[in-house]
C-alpha cells in the first residue's frame, strides 16, 4: 500500500476519497486479523501455561518416586546384601 501511495504521489495524482476509503477498510480488515491473532495467541499462551504446570507437577512426583525407589533398593541391599 505504501508503495502505491508512494506511485501515485510520484505521478501526481492525489489520493482521492475512494482510494482513503478503501485504505481504510483494509486497514480495518487488517486491524481484526490482528486481533484475532493476539486472541488464539492469549489461548496457546493459557494453554502452554497449564500444560507447563502439569509437567512440573508430574516431574514432582517421579522425582518423588525416584528417591523411594532408591531408599527401597538400599533397603533391599542392606537386609540380604
Amino acid at each position: 500500500m505504501d508503495a502505491q501511495i508512494r506511485t501515485k504521489e510520484e505521478q501526481g495524482d492525489s489520493l482521492h476519497s475512494i482510494d482513503f476509503h478503501q485504505l481504510q477498510i483494509k486497514n480495518s480488515q487488517f486491524n481484526q486479523k490482528i486481533n484475532e491473532r493476539n486472541t488464539e495467541l492469549l489461548k496457546l499462551k493459557m494453554s502452554t501455561g497449564k500444560t507447563v504446570q502439569v509437567l512440573n507437577k508430574k516431574k514432582r512426583e517421579m522425582n518423588a518416586l525416584l528417591a523411594e525407589s532408591k531408599a527401597l533398593k538400599q533397603d533391599i541391599q542392606d537386609r540380604y546384601g
